[in-house]
């Protein structure tokens, strides 16, 4: 998304509305300002310390060992 101008930013946003009105579940990684504006629901990822980041969002939550062991198998 970064190298678009203005207009094609707008035009491929518009494109993943109506994909999104089409009831499919569009995922989109960017560092983009525009986009942050402009897509609603977000999950954002913070760098910590240690190698480690912190996920914060609709759906994000913390996972115990218990949780862990059975997300990863």
């Amino acid at each position: 998304f970064g190298t678009l101008d203005e207009e094609a930013l707008d035009t491929a946003l518009e494109t993943l509305a109506g994909l999104q009105q089409d009831g499919k579940l569009i995922g989109v990684i960017s560092h983009v300002p525009a986009l942050k504006e402009r897509i609603s629901t977000q999950i954002q990822v913070t760098p910590q310390t240690g190698g480690r980041s912190h996920i914060s969002g609709p759906g994000c939550g913390r996972l115990g060992a218990t949780e862990l062991a059975v997300e990863t198998g």
